[in-house]
């Protein structure tokens, strides 16, 4: 069999989703609502909670992609500074319709990372399809409700 080349590009960490300032003031009357509404029910904690929660999610609203390296080798997929090596893995598939984009989906055995969702860009899918077919099985899947979700909200 032949020496495989290793395949690499760049792909951003998220989609990101330009907000307005009022989507943040939003955020802000809704966090304020719900943490006076959890001290008038004697929950203190909870309002705590909420507010942390709303000051999380506006700064990771705010955060713009960063671009982290792919690389896929005979050894696993490495995504950052994380290698997912083929026996941690399940299958693969990549999918070309839900987007304008293809991006590879990868169901992995960890109970933290169920789901590996990658963009393919500056490399054609074909191309990392036949390099996966040598250690991975194609099976269709897509991504899961939850990724969805977030994405309808933006995250």
């Amino acid at each position: 069999m032949e020496e495989t080349q290793n395949l690499a590009w760049e792909a951003p960490s998220h989609e990101h989703t330009e907000r307005s300032t009022d989507w943040y003031w939003a955020l802000g009357v809704l966090a304020l609502s719900a943490s006076i509404v959890s001290l008038l029910l004697h929950n203190p904690l909870f309002a705590v909670i909420i507010v942390l929660g709303s000051l999380s999610l506006g700064i990771i609203a705010s955060r713009k992609p960063e671009n982290y390296p792919v690389e896929i080798d005979p050894q696993g997929i490495t995504m950052g500074d994380n290698l997912y090596l083929y026996r941690s893995l399940e299958s693969f598939w990549i999918d070309t319709e839900t987007r304008d984009f293809p991006h590879l989906i990868v169901a992995s055995r960890s109970i933290l990372v169920p789901q590996l969702i990658v963009p393919i860009a500056n490399v054609d899918a074909r191309n990392v399809r036949d390099f996966l077919l040598n250690y991975l099985p194609e099976k269709e899947q897509y991504e899961s409700p939850f990724t969805r979700v977030a994405e309808i909200f933006g995250f």
